[in-house]
């Protein structure tokens, strides 16, 4: 028998968690869904499980918004090339997505994360970035 929950936490007014916890066998194909304001993860639970023969009978998921982070990470642009009279500015929230797979350098299904704008972008000048903390602190990369 195999059972799932979904939690929705606000943790503060500053960010929002959505926990799903499913115990039981893993359907190898099974898509779940997790939702926060601005953000939405799409992931197969075979994917969040991990590695069958290391399996410990339950898979965690999550995915956490913070509402204002993207206020304070705008200065960290450092590592990108930027063109002329170009300025850098997060118009997504910024979210952390875990599982319980503890190997996730190579998945055999893509892990979607959607993020929706909180303004109106320039179409013709959107690049997609995360934060990379292997280099001085962290500072947002386009690498990978």
């Amino acid at each position: 028998m195999s059972t799932s929950f979904v939690l929705c936490v606000r943790l503060s007014p500053s960010s929002e968690l959505e926990l799903l916890v499913h115990t039981g066998p893993v359907q190898t194909q099974e898509v779940k869904t997790l939702s926060v304001k601005n953000a939405k993860l799409d992931i197969n639970m075979e994917v969040a499980a991990g590695n069958p023969s290391q399996y410990p009978g339950f898979t965690v998921a999550s995915l956490l918004s913070y509402s204002n982070l993207e206020d304070f990470t705008n200065g960290f642009f450092s590592g990108m090339k930027q063109e002329e009279n170009q300025i850098f500015k997060i118009i997504s929230k910024v979210v952390t997505v875990t599982v319980s797979n503890t190997d996730t350098n190579h998945l055999k299904e893509p892990v979607r994360i959607t993020l929706y704008h909180t303004e109106q972008p320039n179409e013709a000048s959107q690049t997609c970035v995360f934060w990379d903390s292997s280099e001085d602190g962290g500072k947002w990369s386009t690498r990978g």
